[in-house]
């Protein structure tokens, strides 16, 4: 089990850095193995997102959310089933 939270709207109205670090406290229950944070400016507009992890199949660090590249950001609550087939590919 993983939680998620976020946040999208103006800037002023953000969460500050307590209230992130609060949320992520509270989801500690939710995925005590990582907790994380990501926070992007657009524009006017402030992205904030949160994910606490529960390493079940796989422990490695690389796999902490959000995760991010060039392409976006994602957060991920879920199982993929056929991991070891996608991962031959």
């Amino acid at each position: 089990m993983c939680g998620i939270a976020g946040f999208f709207g103006k800037r002023v109205f953000a969460p500050d850095k307590d209230k992130i670090l609060n949320c992520l406290n509270l989801m500690k229950i939710r995925g005590p193995d990582n907790q994380n944070c990501t926070s992007k400016n657009v524009g006017d507009y402030k992205l904030v997102m949160l994910h606490s992890r529960l390493s079940i199949i796989d422990p490695n660090d690389i796999s902490n959310q959000p995760m991010e590249d060039k392409n976006g950001m994602i957060s991920f609550n879920g199982e993929v089933y056929n991991y070891i087939e996608l991962k031959k590919k």
